[in-house]
């Protein structure tokens, strides 16, 4: 199943079962789209807090079709530990993980890595395993954005001074140990609060 954040709003496209699946909450809010119907899409996300596409196994082809005007972008970053301690940026007065767009010629992972080390100062985190993806849209310089972020997450063992990539609107860095993730979900986007809880489950 896929799931945009449009906004304040989100779209899941997948199948009937995958719909079942989600949190009472979300299922009971959720406007049902058919595959013939996605030519009302972009007039009901904007009003609909929650939009199901059935897509059965077509989900691939309906996100396609439904941000072929889309410019596509690609990037990855991760959370990085330290022993019981886990790193996390402050941006835009919200906490955020480290992560930026893929470079051309770099894979998703070196990718991962360089953003991590230039926005928080540290070097050679080590990849652990991959947590999830997630995608968003927001308009940029006159066009309409689709951004995939691939999520890792990273170990690390060094104790570097952690520098803020201030020109990238980046004004903290800090650890913090798990018991204090309460604080960071109730402060930051919605596609984190999903990465955070990927990592805990």
């Amino acid at each position: 199943m896929y799931k945009v954040f449009i906004d304040n709003n989100i779209l899941f496209i997948g199948s009937s079962q995958e719909l079942s699946s989600l949190e009472d909450h979300i299922r009971k809010q959720a406007f049902s789209l058919k595959r013939s119907e996605l030519k009302l899409f972009h007039k009901l996300i904007t009003k609909e807090k929650f939009i199901f596409i059935e897509a059965g196994n077509e989900a691939e082809e309906v996100l396609q079709e439904l941000f072929s005007d889309y410019e596509k972008i690609s990037a990855a970053g991760g959370i990085v530990q330290r022993n019981d301690e886990f790193l996390f940026i402050q941006r835009h007065g919200l906490w955020d993980i480290p992560k930026g767009k893929i470079e051309t010629g770099e894979s998703i992972e070196e990718g991962a890595i360089r953003e991590i080390e230039e926005e928080c100062g540290i070097t050679g985190p080590v990849i652990n395993r991959k947590l999830c993806d997630t995608y968003h849209t927001y308009f940029f310089r006159g066009k309409d954005v689709l951004k995939r972020t691939h999520w890792y997450l990273f170990d690390y063992n060094g104790d570097e001074l952690l520098i803020p990539q201030e020109e990238e609107g980046i004004t903290e860095v800090r650890w913090f140990k798990e018991k204090d993730f309460d604080h960071i979900l109730k402060n930051t986007y919605a596609s984190i609060q999903d990465v955070i809880l990927s990592m805990r489950s």
